[in-house]
């Protein structure tokens, strides 16, 4: 499993943690219940975090229950 960088700026939401890593966008995902209300706050969060720029992402999903 990947671990969350300390020499960035990383971003807590609901569903991930996510930080920018040599212009991609990368995300460690958590083991949270998907409802609409969070996937809309994610998006807002991603826009947020990109600017609203299109950028590669890279998921790491997790499997492990919180």
């Amino acid at each position: 499993m990947v671990d969350v960088p300390k020499d960035r700026k990383t971003y807590e939401g609901e569903l991930a943690t996510y930080w920018i890593d040599d212009g991609i966008l990368v995300s460690l995902s958590k083991n949270v219940l998907r409802t609409v209300k969070n996937i809309s706050d994610n998006i807002a969060l991603v826009k947020e975090i990109t600017g609203s720029r299109k950028l590669p992402l890279l998921i790491y999903l997790n499997r492990k229950t919180n």
